[in-house]
């Protein structure tokens, strides 16, 4: 029997969100993919991230201070 189920890590345990028609100690093999909370993996949520920030215009105007001028300004 092949079966894709969802379960929860706890305590070095892998705890199953739901009942199992398994027998106690019997032997399976488990394929183990993380699940991210917000349905997007982390590496694909942070490229969408650094694509988004990469395309911010920032019009900061002709008066904006540089470094130097910030510290100067004390």
């Amino acid at each position: 029997m092949t079966r894709t189920i969802d379960a929860i890590f706890v305590d070095g345990v892998f705890r199953p969100a739901q009942p199992l028609p398994l027998r106690d100690n019997e032997r399976v093999r488990i394929t183990v993919e993380t699940v991210e909370e917000n349905g997007l993996p982390r590496a694909m949520a942070i490229d969408r991230l650094r694509t988004g920030f990469g395309k911010l215009r920032l019009d900061i105007g002709p008066d904006a201070m540089d470094r130097e001028g910030w510290h100067a300004r004390d």
